[in-house]
């Protein structure tokens, strides 16, 4: 069974693993979505939750995606995809 990484975050800081820290981002979270890619740690096709931000001029970007199964982060600090919101 997988479970998300706001679920896994949420028992870490309920059961003291991880201390709450105060946010120092200039993006704001717009959602976290849910999407089937293959997992190069598993060697199978997982579920990932996908972290998508928005940041200067109204633009969305992904910025990491966190395998459900083994917790593998795959961020994407220099070359994000980017797409411009309300225009797919």
């Amino acid at each position: 069974m997988s479970s998300s990484i706001a679920v896994r975050q949420f028992v870490a800081l309920a059961r003291g693993e991880m201390a709450v820290r105060k946010v120092n981002n200039p993006f704001r979270v717009v959602m976290v979505v849910e999407q089937k890619r293959y997992c190069l740690h598993c060697c199978g096709a997982r579920k990932f939750d996908v972290i998508i931000k928005r940041g200067e001029l109204l633009l969305e970007v992904e910025t990491a995606a966190v395998c459900r199964c083994c917790g593998e982060a795959i961020a994407y600090p220099i070359l994000p995809r980017m797409e411009w919101i309300g225009g797919r």
